[in-house]
């Protein structure tokens, strides 16, 4: 083999040139995006071109550039399964953003997105204002932009790149951190959520929450709880006893799964559940009953609202974040004559679409950092 090499040159030459080629084909072609790896390409093919050649020619050990070769073709081999393993990151760059045409994934929960011949609702209409400056148009359904989902599948449809982003602002919960790759942007606003009971045999006050938890477990209460929707997250943290519904694929069905919880508290079939305060309103209202209440003081238990994309989407995150800030910062004159944020408004605009009342707009969504 020494022999072989020592009178044909060319071999040696052509075995240097194909390992060099590799590290630039590797280098052109973005095999790999990170600066301290471009480095160690262009340090290996610089050790292939010069130190290699000379380690063969002082010593005269054939095995020794074979190996040396072997390595480094292993390298950029394992450099290159890599490379087609791994899916692409989204929206790696701003101009992908403007490129791109998101598609969002939607559970109907009035007033943050319902269909009435057209897509409406705080969710649609905010990230509509978001993505205003770079042109991209949600308005039409008709280019499958968007996906109807329930609780149960919308945060593995997200981690599955089904969807880019939920398009209903979500609680951000420990429970959905933990089983999904999702991250959530900044929060909208703040929703308050209740405990409602049957209104009968309660003592005449509101509790705190850490009190109402006590109540129910010291009374064995039962719970009847959304799968994956809120009221599951905090009946499984608290331990409470509970029994869940399971919610279908249908698209139209998840608020006449919350009718029926109040319904089964009114009649007596559930003791207790947890609900956003204007939702459940709505439904007593509708139902014209005084028999079921809200057991906690208002404003006790606030959660986050936000929009949830996945982890790795980082500048279509960042991007939102910003828009947010600059929405809540922006003043504009509501109907009243009163000043308020752009995003504030936008919000009130679709919820009083959405059914909630005008008066009792500011003591169902709380604005904890912007106002």
């Amino acid at each position: 083999m020494e022999t072989f090499f020592n009178n044909n040159p060319v071999v040696l030459g052509i075995a240097t040139l194909v390992a060099l080629a590799i590290g630039i084909i590797s280098l052109m072609f973005g095999l790999t995006d990170k600066i301290e790896t471009k480095w160690k390409i262009l340090f290996w093919s610089i050790y292939a071109v010069i130190v290699v050649p000379l380690i063969y020619v002082s010593i005269l050990i054939w095995y020794v550039y074979i190996i040396a070769v072997v390595l480094f073709l292993c390298f950029f081999s394992f450099i290159l399964i890599r490379k087609i393993r791994t899916k692409p990151t989204k929206y790696k760059r701003f101009e992908d953003i403007k490129q791109d045409n998101i598609k969002y994934g939607y559970v109907v929960y009035k007033p943050f997105f319902w269909n009435d011949m057209t897509h409406k609702g705080i969710g649609y209409d905010v990230l509509k204002e978001i993505l205003r400056p770079l042109n991209i148009n949600i308005d039409t359904t008709d280019n499958n932009n968007y996906h109807s989902s329930n609780w149960s599948k919308i945060f593995k449809e997200l981690e599955d790149e089904k969807i880019d982003i939920i398009i209903i602002p979500l609680f951000e919960t420990r429970r959905r951190l933990n089983k999904y790759n999702v991250t959530f942007c900044t929060p909208l606003f703040y929703s308050d959520i209740g405990i409602y009971a049957k209104n009968k045999d309660l003592p005449d006050k509101k509790f705190l929450f850490s009190e109402a938890i006590e109540f129910i477990k010291e009374r064995n209460w039962k719970g009847k709880y959304l799968k994956r929707e809120i009221s599951h997250s905090l009946m499984e943290k608290h331990k409470l006893p509970r029994k869940a519904i399971k919610p279908t694929v249908a698209e139209f069905t998840e608020d006449a799964y919350f009718q029926s919880i109040i319904s089964e508290i009114k009649n007596g079939k559930t003791n207790f559940t947890f609900m956003e305060v204007f939702k459940a309103k709505t439904i007593i209202k509708g139902q014209n009953t005084s028999a079921v209440i809200n057991i906690l003081k208002d404003k006790e238990l606030l959660y986050p609202v936000s929009f949830v994309v996945r982890k790795k989407d980082t500048v279509l995150k960042n991007y939102i974040n910003l828009r947010i800030i600059e929405l809540a910062m922006e003043q504009v004159t509501d109907n009243n004559g009163e000043q308020i944020s752009k995003l504030k408004q936008i919000i009130k605009t679709a919820a009083v679409e959405g059914g909630i009342l005008e008066n009792e707009f500011d003591n169902n969504f709380v604005w904890k950092k912007f106002d």
